[in-house]
């Protein structure tokens, strides 16, 4: 057993370990970033559509409220801004 070789196997092991980890998380990223986005883009076309202040003003409401659903930290600050 030769411990001087350069791709020993336990650097295999390590280098393959964290490719796979580096592919879930972007397949993570992507299941979570797609849908928001897409949902996003249909909203601000939405609010780009409007006619009406009225109508501006719900598809502006459905967008805060699906950047509060969405994303934790802008969730904590509206906790704490409506929470004092």
């Amino acid at each position: 057993y030769n411990t001087n070789t350069l791709w020993n196997d336990e650097m295999v092991i390590v280098i393959i370990a964290v490719i796979i980890g580096f592919f879930l998380l972007f397949a993570f990223f992507i299941n979570l970033y797609l849908p928001f986005k897409e949902e996003r883009d249909y909203i601000k076309m939405e609010m780009a559509r409007s006619f009406e202040e009225e109508e501006y003003l719900y598809w502006k409401r459905k967008l805060k409220m699906l950047y509060i659903r969405k994303i934790p930290i802008v969730r904590s600050i509206v906790r704490r801004k409506y929470n004092r």
